[in-house]
């Protein structure tokens, strides 16, 4: 009883469940980050409500309920609905009283908006070094000190050193 209490009430996406892979408790954050507000999940099966779950994380949940931890930190999953989710996240099984494992504990963090911003930042990072490289304007990158950082090829052109050169 404390346990589903700690779990409903706990401030990360956290879910309990036993060991037929049915919710026992799962907290605001969890139903709020999978969309699952006004939705009856207690004593339903963990693959019921995500339909999409494949055989690799079934067999995750089995490694667990034999007494692993399993842990991810970069997990990508495509939604039954479409939608793509990244999460970090941790499966590992909870004891009861009598010592024998009851079930899984799982911890989810939405990793969404760092990896979107993570795949702008590349996108722009490349956009940048490909209109550096192909400017026919000479282009360098000058340290606060003065020294240069990066070249373009241009810039080696019209001052008639190489980019070795420049960059000492």
């Amino acid at each position: 009883m404390y346990n589903q209490i700690f779990v409903a009430q706990s401030p990360g996406a956290v879910a309990m469940l036993d060991t037929e892979m049915r919710y026992i408790a799962a907290s605001q954050k969890w139903i709020s980050d999978y969309g699952l507000m006004g939705k009856e999940i207690i004593g339903r099966s963990h693959y019921e409500i995500f339909p999409e779950i494949g055989d690799d994380w079934k067999q995750i949940h089995r490694e667990c309920l034999a007494g692993a931890i399993n842990q991810n930190s970069d997990a990508y999953f495509l939604r039954e609905d479409g939608s793509e989710q990244w999460l970090a996240w941790d499966v590992r099984p909870w004891v009861g009283a009598d010592g024998q494992i009851g079930g899984l504990i799982m911890y989810t963090e939405d990793i969404t908006v760092r990896k979107l911003v993570e795949k702008q930042l590349q996108m722009s990072e490349a956009q940048f070094r490909g209109a550096f490289e192909a400017s026919a304007t000479g282009i360098a990158i000058v340290s606060l000190e003065g020294k240069w950082v990066k070249v373009n090829p241009a810039i080696c052109n019209i001052l008639g050193y190489s980019e070795e050169e420049l960059i000492l």
